[in-house]
């Protein structure tokens, strides 16, 4: 799902060879990331650039961490997310800044150690405002990086690459929309005996992915904001005693063994629905602390999934 409060980050690469070809692009992000990050501020262009640094800390909670079906499946968990991310901003013109972003984060899972991962990869994001104050602003971004997860089967290269539109309509309340198109590979299997001749490439997905956002000031530190993201495109779900049903569904596109869940995970392609909300609270100039709330519904020609999570979150900025 789209988070516009706190965005996405690609995952840290493993040593390893990957399975599956590397789009082109992703060497030209990291060529983007490095020419930024070493650029020579001291010349008289870019006009100024600047080094930039958060780490954040978040605990979460999922009631269905397995997207399963069936309600007697689900499985819930509690992750603890670390990450980094450093980088530089610079301004290339009078209303046009380049972020370059080098990030690394983990996921450690307190019930399911098979979903433990460590990731990370590069970011850019170039952002252009139309003209001084309220005017309007547009950005175009792209990412790109690797997660390794315990349960090898969910490891692999993860790009995206999209579009946000925002706008300021007062001094207590901004607005945003943004399209994004994201993809990423797994390993294929292991194989479900019973299914010869279904694919088993669970976690190679695709989605397109549309969200708003709106965000209003309730005191000088304090902010809440809420929105809606819309996903359509591939997802995974597990299914245990259920698991020999999936068979029988026309639109399983791919089934293996699930090495993190047990029995089954399948991967569909479908719509999701996610309204959220999100407080924050600016702590000093530099630290801010968060709390939010996310529902996720999805759904693929009659079987749905449906779970709850909430993270807190402490960030540090500098």
């Amino acid at each position: 799902m789209l988070g516009f409060v706190q965005a996405p980050h690609p995952r840290l690469p493993a040593l390893r060879a990957l399975p599956v070809p590397r789009p082109r692009w992703i060497g030209w992000l990291g060529a983007g990331c490095a020419a930024l990050l070493l650029a020579d501020t001291t010349r008289a262009e870019p006009e100024w650039a600047e080094w930039l640094v958060d780490t954040e800390m978040s605990g979460r909670f999922d009631d269905n961490a397995n997207r399963a079906s069936a309600s007697s499946e689900q499985e819930w968990d509690l992750a603890f997310t670390p990450r980094l991310a450093g980088g530089r901003a610079a301004q290339l013109a009078k209303y046009t800044r380049l972020l370059a972003l080098l990030e690394v984060g983990a996921a450690i899972y307190s019930r399911e150690e098979d979903l433990t991962s460590i990731a990370g990869g590069g970011r850019l994001v170039l952002v252009h405002k139309f003209g001084l104050g309220d005017a309007p602003w547009a950005s175009l971004s792209a990412a790109g990086g690797y997660e390794a997860v315990r349960a090898d089967q969910r490891s692999g290269p993860r790009y995206s690459a999209g579009a946000a539109l925002g706008k300021r309509f007062s001094p207590r309340f901004d607005a945003r929309a943004e399209y994004r198109f994201s993809t990423r590979f797994g390993r294929d299997g292991p194989r479900v005996a019973p299914a010869p001749g279904v694919a088993d490439d669970v976690f190679d997905q695709r989605a397109h992915e549309i969200g708003v956002e709106g965000r209003f000031l309730l005191t000088q530190r304090l902010a809440l904001s809420g929105g809606f993201d819309y996903r359509r495109g591939d997802f995974d779900s597990n299914a245990q005693d259920s698991r020999f049903d999936v068979l029988q569904r026309r639109d399983v596109e791919a089934v293996a063994l699930d090495e993190a869940f047990g029995g089954w995970v399948y991967r569909l392609e479908g719509n999701a629905y996610s309204p959220f909300l999100r407080l924050d609270l600016g702590l000093s100039a530099r630290w801010s602390a968060g709390l939010a709330y996310r529902y996720q519904y999805g759904e693929s020609g009659g079987l749905d999934y449906q779970n709850h999570r909430a993270e807190a979150t402490v960030l540090f900025r500098y």
